[in-house]
């Protein structure tokens, strides 16, 4: 509904309104791009783990649904997103494709890895040069390195939760504008709470995803594999590709870190019982 309202507002409005100058691609209703596309990515993944429903008027409405989520999400011109609803979708097919066609799938990716891994810096250059971008992300390169260089005087406990980026913190590092994140969620995480601290939060994110591993691997049903697929497909696709384009760890005002959390919770045993009860109830309506 939401990428729907945000089409309306490109299709009907002047630019002003659904866009922000400093930012090209469709804000819609969030207000930014960045903040949009990575819903509209996660509400993507997450409408892959919906069995198609019996009737045919709610199967087109759901793939209407879908259709709208992937042109906003195209129309963000959010390279963060993209990567995130890419490889969350490639998580998704993996798990719920039959064994041999897993391991097929499995098979080719360890054969063009060595090619994919020797040609990494002209692919993301190709790639960012066809979408507009510069290989800096924009700026993101210098930021980092400085940010490294801060990461090292307190490399085992950090600064303390919160209290790395207080006000104009970013513009005394970087000199040229004011960054209040570092845009990376492992360096800001290593930034907080240092090496230990950043374990730790990555072990109990580890622990809760291995538990719904094997909880996808015991289920029989269709629909509740779909439904454990798409709930771990995203928290991996945020791990490996969003988490390297924002900050969103342990942030509350942070709509992936909600869902994130929210995820892990889910994937407790004590709470998937209700949580696939409900989704196939749905399914069935």
């Amino acid at each position: 509904i939401l990428a729907w309202v945000s089409l309306l507002l490109w299709a009907a409005l002047p630019a002003l309104c659904w866009q922000i100058p400093s930012r090209p691609g469709l804000a819609g209703v969030a207000g930014h791009p960045n903040i949009l596309g990575p819903a509209l990515a996660i509400g993507w993944l997450l409408s892959l783990g919906i069995a198609p429903p019996a009737h045919f008027g709610q199967r087109v409405f759901l793939r209407w649904l879908q259709l709208g989520t992937v042109i906003a999400l195209l129309l963000t011109d959010s390279i963060g997103s993209y990567g995130t609803a890419f490889v969350g979708s490639a998580v998704f097919v993996l798990m719920t494709a039959v064994s041999y066609w897993r391991a097929a799938m499995v098979l080719l990716l360890l054969f063009l890895l060595p090619f994919l891994a020797a040609e990494a810096g002209a692919i993301s250059e190709a790639l960012l040069n066809s979408m507009g971008r510069d290989t800096s992300l924009s700026g993101r390169d210098v930021l980092w390195a400085e940010i490294g260089r801060e990461f090292f005087f307190r490399p085992w406990l950090g600064s303390g939760y919160g209290s790395f980026w207080y006000e104009g913190r970013g513009r005394e590092i970087v000199g040229t504008w004011n960054p209040r994140q570092s845009h990376n969620a492992y360096l800001d995480l290593s930034l907080d709470l240092g090496l230990v601290g950043g374990l730790l939060v990555l072990g109990v994110v580890c622990a809760a995803m291995q538990r719904g591993r094997r909880m996808h691997r015991s289920l029989r049903c269709v629909g509740q594999h779909r439904v454990t697929a798409s709930l771990l497909a995203v928290p991996l696709a945020l791990l490996l590709v969003g988490a390297f384009s924002e900050s969103y760890f342990l942030k509350m005002d942070k709509f992936q870190f909600f869902v994130l959390a929210w995820i892990l919770l889910v994937l407790d045993e004590r709470h998937i019982a209700s949580v696939l009860r409900s989704a196939l109830h749905f399914a069935r309506v």
